[in-house]
């Protein structure tokens, strides 16, 4: 199978940072049809990782996401207070604030990095919903190669 998917990044779980290749798990997901039984003992395993690193990953994103928004109300308070005291013609509007924290580039850099947390979570998420289709094709097989053999018999 080709590598159609290149990517790599990292996830740090219990204060050990992982190297993830995302094309690595995704060849991961494939089966071997004639040996379903090795398939089947190592399932578990390599969804129990998956499902570590996809929830490692969310709680990732979940923070930063918090963090942006803690960054906004500072930066928010901020211009509220440099507005105070401030001649009314002189004074910015609501709108003109919040424009300014949009375009901050503390809060850029900070969206850039949320965004990114954000479709790491997306696609270790993804690949964890694989692993469970994977799991119902494994035993569907595992079930056919049972009446396949009681057949013979």
């Amino acid at each position: 199978m080709n590598r159609i998917f290149s990517d790599t990044f990292e996830v740090t779980v219990l204060d050990e940072t992982h190297t993830v290749d995302v094309a690595e798990l995704m060849l991961g997901l494939r089966i071997d049809p004639v040996d379903v039984g090795e398939d089947l003992r190592a399932q578990p395993g390599s969804f129990a990782w998956v499902a570590v690193l996809a929830a490692q990953a969310d709680y990732d994103a979940g923070r930063a996401k918090q963090s942006l928004a803690a960054l906004r109300a500072v930066i928010g308070k901020e211009l509220h207070a440099d507005n105070q005291g401030k001649s009314r013609y002189d004074r910015m509007t609501e709108a003109a604030i919040d424009e300014e924290v949009t375009i901050d580039s503390r809060v850029l850099d900070m969206v850039d990095d949320y965004g990114e947390l954000a479709r790491r979570a997306a696609i270790l998420t993804g690949i964890r919903e694989a692993f469970r289709h994977r799991r119902d094709m494994l035993n569907a097989l595992a079930y056919g190669s049972r009446q396949s053999q009681q057949a013979e018999t």
